[in-house]
């Protein structure tokens, strides 16, 4: 069985249920255990910016609009995000960059 979670509000849930039209899933005790997911960087716009440092928006899988503590990091494991990262809807996370050129790696 697969399925898809979407729009939750942080990256971690401990009540998940699940509707079928008959009967109930295999493995349904350890959904409701609760689950982690972990973020999954997918995409960033734009990919490169200013000196003046450049708004941006990743896409992110696995994370909800209550995940804190994010931090994107170029190639070289430095930060690009001049304030701290802000996930402004499911999957979404948008910060102003460093001043300087930044390339996605």
């Amino acid at each position: 069985m697969v399925f898809m979670i979407s729009d939750m509000d942080d990256s971690s849930t401990t009540n998940v249920e699940l509707f079928f039209d008959v009967g109930f899933p295999a493995g349904r005790d350890i959904l409701k255990a609760g689950f982690t997911l972990e973020p999954k960087f997918i995409s960033i716009e734009p990919n490169v910016g200013t000196p003046a440092g450049t708004y941006i928006k990743a896409k992110v899988s696995g994370v909800g609009t209550k995940t804190w503590g994010l931090d994107l990091k170029d190639s070289t494991g430095e930060s690009i995000c001049e304030d701290v990262a802000e996930v402004t809807e499911y999957g979404i996370v948008r910060c102003h960059t460093k001043y300087g050129d930044i390339a996605a790696g």
